[in-house]
């Protein structure tokens, strides 16, 4: 299982509830900026938030993550990033 970072151009409800379908346990660090855990390529979870393919109805990025990160954030957020460890 892989970790990405989905970043929305824009705030919207419906961010979260496209995010719950592909990972209900999703870490949101913002409206607009959510961790999710899948099994699928970036290009796939991209297109099952609607943000690429002939479904898209949204803007924004998926990036996949390494377990080479560091900063200062919430402890929230590295116990999440830690949990799959």
């Amino acid at each position: 299982m892989a970790d990405y970072i989905v970043i929305f151009d824009r705030e919207s409800d419906s961010n979260r509830q496209r995010i719950a379908k592909v990972d209900p346990n999703a870490y949101e660090h913002d409206p607009r900026i959510f961790f999710v855990r899948s099994d699928e390529v970036s290009q796939t979870v991209a297109v099952n938030l609607k943000i690429k393919g002939e479904g898209r109805d949204t803007a924004g990025a998926v990036f996949k993550i390494s377990s080479a990160y560091s900063g200062y954030t919430s402890k929230s957020l590295w116990e999440w990033l830690g949990a799959d460890e």
